[in-house]
């Protein structure tokens, strides 16, 4: 055999090797994430889960029951109906059209990349309008819907919604405030004017010969276009917050205002919108979808709000669909997941049905980043307000036991040994803390890491901590009242989790990836491996076997070989569409958060076969 034929063998080996190394993991399916949008469709209303379209029967606004879903695979800004078809704004994905005839099995059916993000989406008679925050406005002819076309760009610098009236099409433009386009030919706009509403133009919509725009940190403003070459501010509203969106609905005004939530004005004089009520739903309100005297209100934190806005001067609440936006950090025990949910607190939701379904929810000051459990007690990390004790006997009413903070330092990570939790407290390093009542717990000892404590995880008396900046640091806490350190090492990152295996500390390194330290002898840590995960930021990592998974931010999860802990292997990226930051496992089920876009579970064996050790193939072959 030659060279060259065994080079190409080799080759070959290698190649059929990693395939067969990237098939141990299998994606089950995705829930839940942040809600920025909804639409009407008859007797439905559609509504986004972060990449998820989901389809609500609306029949009983008081239960509303979801009848069917898709995942578009971006992330959905905004969605119109016409007919039986929604058109999606899909973030970076462009155009994704899906045919709503079943809504048990909602079908895309075309798709169209804009080539950026794109953000609003109208359609007129064939057209779709689709605003990108980088392209400006693309327009795409839809009679194929299974091959969209594009006609024409409308080149301005930044669009993010438009409205369709008759052949005029309205656009919010950002920073240049409204532009006003004729469509008579639809297929190539021209631009009649522009008014500079001040702010940031987010959202428009139209009433006889008024526009209405949130206009970010201007607040309403309304734009007289009874001279559409002339247009000239007639009304306004300063807000308190930041307004993302708006709709007019029977002379009154429904405005988005962030974390001011959902104000209503009375427009029937647009000269002088008076203020009329506020709905507060506690995070941050984005969209607004008005049928009747009933408001949906999406917020990107809280999720979807069913509103009765019947009395205009007392909005009530008829209901609150949670959508696990915002997760920083996850855990699992019998069958139910805890999800932290920074300043929305820990949930639980339950894994035996189907379908995954929240049942309880606890909230207290700060943000929960993390969390273990332990028999009926739930120990979060909760921020600025340290460690939270919380009972969870009872999953749909969690309730808090004891608390105790560290001046000002934020915990974010938690390890529990025995009787003890062991807290990284940022730049106030770590704290030891006495469990053995969970109602009555106290401080035993602490030690000031210099670094910024992200993570930590404790293995036989010893601890193993994630300390930004500084890297791996070691710390002897078999006497927990007086921890010692052993060593340390700097990992060039921002090391933000650890988990330790065998001899070998694996950390989750922040934009350098995956760290991978010999700590066999504890004094002497030596880096043995790293990959670095390019355009990622490494955030949390878990370890089965000769497999480790890293959550890589916008890389989504990372699986990587480390059967040579010399040369580890990337093997497979899966992409979670968001901001991937927390991993749980139970079993063969691996669970991953994204902050973004829900939680992404997955089946990985309990044993796995790792790369074939080609080594004595290469030395025969090639020598």
């Amino acid at each position: 055999m030659s060279r060259a034929v065994r080079a190409i063998t080799v080759i070959l080996i290698v190649m059929l090797s990693v395939v067969n190394a990237g098939t141990v993991l299998e994606k089950i399916g995705k829930f839940y994430g942040r809600n920025d949008s909804t639409a009407l469709y008859g007797n439905y209303i559609l509504r986004n889960e972060g990449e998820t379209l989901v389809i609500l029967d609306k029949s009983n606004s008081s239960s509303l029951v979801r009848k069917g879903n898709i995942d578009t695979g971006g992330l959905i800004k905004d969605i119109v109906v016409s007919g039986s078809y929604a058109y999606i704004a899909d973030g970076e994905n462009g155009l994704v059209i899906v045919d709503l005839q079943d809504v048990t099995q909602p079908v895309i059916v075309g798709r169209y990349p804009s080539g950026d993000n794109s953000e609003g989406v109208a359609y007129a008679n064939g057209y779709v309008y689709l605003s990108d925050s980088t392209n400006g406005l693309v327009v795409l002819d839809v009679t194929n819907r299974q091959h969209p076309q594009e006609v024409d760009r409308y080149a301005i610098p930044v669009a993010y919604d438009a409205t369709v009236v008759g052949d005029l099409l309205y656009v919010a433009v950002g920073a240049d405030g409204m532009a006003i386009l004729n469509i008579q030919n639809r297929a190539h706009p021209v631009e009649v004017s522009r008014y500079a509403t001040g702010g940031i133009a987010w959202s428009v919509d139209v009433v006889d010969s008024n526009v209405y725009v949130a206009a970010g940190t201007k607040g309403l403003r309304i734009i007289d276009v009874s001279d559409l070459s002339n247009p000239k501010i007639k009304g306004s509203y300063q807000t308190n917050y930041y307004a993302y969106d708006v709709k007019v609905s029977g002379g009154y005004a429904y405005l988005a205002d962030d974390t001011g939530g959902l104000m209503i004005f009375d427009v029937s004089d647009p000269a002088n919108p008076t203020w009329k009520s506020t709905f507060a739903s506690g995070g941050s309100a984005v969209n607004v979808t008005i049928e009747s005297d009933i408001v949906y209100l999406s917020d990107s934190q809280k999720g979807m709000f069913v509103i009765s806005v019947a009395d205009k001067t007392s909005p009530v609440k008829i209901r609150q669909d949670d959508t696990l936006s915002g997760i920083e950090g996850l855990t699992v025990e019998n069958s139910t997941l805890y999800t932290l949910n920074g300043l929305n607190g820990m949930y639980a939701v339950e894994m035996n049905s189907s379908a995954p379904t929240i049942v309880g929810n606890f909230t207290y000051y700060d943000q929960a980043y993390a969390a273990v459990v332990r028999g009926s007690t739930a120990y979060v990390a909760y921020g600025m307000d340290g460690l939270v004790t919380v009972n969870i006997d009872d999953n749909t009413q969690l309730k808090y036991e004891d608390s105790i903070n560290f001046l000002g330092n934020k915990t974010q990570d938690i390890s529990v040994k025995g009787s003890y939790a062991y807290l990284a407290n940022s730049t106030g390093g770590i704290s030891i803390i006495n469990i053995s009542d969970p109602t009555d717990i106290r401080k035993e000892g602490e030690y000031d890491t210099q670094g910024d404590a992200k993570g930590i995880t404790v293995l036989d008396g010893v601890a193993y901590v994630a300390d930004g900046g500084d890297g791996l640091l070691i710390l002897d806490v078999s006497t927990v009242q007086m921890p010692q350190k052993v060593a340390s090492t700097d990992t060039e990152g921002t090391a933000s989790a650890v988990f330790v295996s065998t001899h070998y500390a694996y950390v989750a390194n922040g934009s350098k990836g995956l760290c991978i330290v010999d700590v066999s002898d504890k004094s002497k840590p030596s880096i043995v491996g790293e990959t670095a995960l390019d355009g990622g930021n490494a955030q949390d990592v878990y370890v089965r076997g000769d497999r480790v998974y890293v959550a890589d931010g916008t890389n989504g999860l990372a699986v990587i070989d480390v059967r040579d802990k010399t040369h580890p292997l990337l093997l497979q990226y899966f992409d979670t569409v968001g901001d991937a930051d927390s991993i749980a496992v139970d079993g063969d089920r691996l669970y991953v958060g994204d902050n973004i876009n829900g939680v992404h579970l997955y089946t990985v064996p309990s044993s796995v076969s790792s790369v074939t050790d080609i080594s004595s193939i290469v030395s025969y072959l090639l020598f």
